[in-house]
């Protein structure tokens, strides 16, 4: 098995382990190249950056759902307000209607009574020109009697 000594990849020895017994070589610096170094490095830091971008899209996520559920939480209680003054405005229609029925009952009764009046005050009428009639035929008469 081959491995590398070193922290970062930047390897200054490297083992080779043969059964038991470990050869060691060891290679300057030179001998890795600057290429595999370098795109270990790049390599690392994308890595770094990527967890950094997913860690703010993880925050971002959490503050929108967080968001989405006040938003939720906020249109229910206008639905909820909604339908009660849903309610109060039918109630309150039920009870105008309620009352412009009854005003209207009392219109027809109102206007029953004045037709019944104007039965009746054409009916007096009626009677006071027969009265009136009758009352200068009678005068007449009696005029026609006394030059008689």
């Amino acid at each position: 098995m081959i491995h590398s000594r070193g922290g970062t990849g930047r390897a200054g020895v490297l083992g080779v382990e043969v059964g038991n017994r470990s050869l060691l070589s060891t290679f300057n610096k030179e001998s890795i190249s600057h290429r595999e170094v370098k795109l270990e490095i790049e390599e690392s830091e994308k890595m770094d950056k990527d967890s950094k971008i997913i860690e703010e899209i993880k925050e971002k996520n959490e503050y929108q759902r967080l968001q989405i559920l006040h938003l939720e939480k906020a249109l229910k209680q206008a639905i909820a307000g909604q339908e009660e003054v849903k309610m109060i405005n039918n109630n309150e229609l039920q009870k105008y209607k309620e009352i412009i029925d009854d005003l209207n009952r009392k219109l027809t009764s109102c206007m029953s009574t004045i037709d019944a009046k104007n039965v009746e005050l054409l009916n007096l009428q009626i009677a006071l020109g027969s009265y009136y009639a009758e009352l200068e035929a009678k005068e007449h008469l009696e005029g026609d009697l006394a030059h008689a």
